[in-house]
């Protein structure tokens, strides 16, 4: 064998003289065969899950329905990655050759779709946080950098809940992690469906939660708004700190502006049959500076949309950050690339 790395295989012959030609570019430094190994290992595992020539070899299924989709799965590998699906493939009835589980029945407490799903299985197959597929983090703002947008923040709330449940603790600390860098820049309502999430997946997610609980002490969403989208004790805990510092809070839906209230919370009919009644100024603003048209685009309700239009609702007026209804609305709706 020639060791000789680095040199000339021939030398030159001038003058009488003999001299070495001396390669100078640097031999690049062989990577660690353990290191390798452990790469192709996580390519090969990658591969069972991803490629659709290794569905046969499936001995179970998890189905979707609300999107109509499932994903085959290995319980062998599975288990050894997960003490959650350990436990439900030992169950007398997941012993079922080509047995189906539903997600739904999984993850009980909170909506998780087929991408964050798939987003998940796909690190306890591989051991790798995969980049995202086109399109799944993007609202229809094109103006949007999509990093804090609703779109992203549920995408990234959902893997955060399904790593909870299926008990992997590592990407749990990895998406509540991405959520404390984002949190500053994240919609207020947006923040208020994060402390839920933080509240779900308990002391797992402390930090984030504490953090939410500082942000909507701090902030001006009302009572009515506390109560409708975070568990009692959490408003309490909510109100109480703000007692504490001397912060005021609405008290009654008056307080919290009666019009925004069913345009948020009652159904379409209710609503519509309220605007019509006429009695109220549809472009007065709440305490936070939202329109009423401004709270609609949040819940991208239609008929309540058209009616506050007919009604008066001046599209142009802006939010206290700039932003006007359909902005508000796009950043709430997801799109997918083709």
């Amino acid at each position: 064998m020639d060791y000789r790395i680095g040199f000339s295989d021939s030398n030159e012959i001038s003058n009488g003289s003999c001299t070495s030609c001396i390669e100078t570019l640097s031999t690049p430094k062989p990577p660690n065969p353990e290191i390798s190994a452990l790469r192709q290992l996580s390519k090969s595992l990658e591969s069972i899950f991803e490629s659709p020539d290794f569905d046969y070899f499936a001995d179970a299924k998890i189905t979707i329905s609300a999107s109509n989709r499932e994903v085959p799965v290995h319980r062998c590998i599975l288990s050894a990655r997960s003490s959650f699906f350990k436990a439900m493939f030992s169950g007398s009835a997941a012993k079922e050759k080509d047995a189906k589980f539903e997600l739904k029945q999984l993850a009980k407490d909170y909506d998780v779709g087929f991408d964050s799903l798939v987003a998940v299985l796909a690190y306890l197959y591989s051991g790798k946080v995969r980049p995202l597929p086109d399109g799944v983090c993007v609202c229809a703002d094109e103006d949007c950098s999509h990093v804090a947008c609703r779109v992203a923040v549920d995408f990234m709330l959902e893997v955060l809940y399904a790593s909870f449940t299926f008990q992997v603790p590592e990407l749990v600390a990895l998406y509540q992690r991405h959520l404390l860098d984002i949190l500053d820049i994240v919609a207020i309502d947006d923040i208020l469906v994060v402390l839920s999430v933080a509240n779900m997946c308990d002391k797992a997610c402390e930090r984030l939660f504490a953090r939410c609980i500082k942000i909507i002490v701090e902030s001006d969403v009302d009572i009515v708004t506390l109560d409708k989208a975070l568990p009692q004790h959490i408003v309490k805990q909510i109100t109480d700190s703000r007692l504490e510092y001397g912060l005021e809070t609405p008290e009654s839906p008056d307080d919290a502006h009666a019009l925004h209230y069913a345009v948020a919370y009652c159904d379409a009919k209710t609503a519509t049959e309220l605007l019509n009644l006429g009695i109220a100024d549809v472009n007065l603003r709440n305490s936070r500076g939202y329109t009423v048209l401004h709270v609609a685009a949040m819940r991208k309700e239609p008929k309540i949309i058209v009616s506050l239009l007919t009604k008066g609702a001046r599209p142009s007026d802006l939010t206290s950050d700039g932003r006007k209804a359909l902005q508000i609305s796009k950043t709430y709706q997801g799109f997918r690339l083709p």
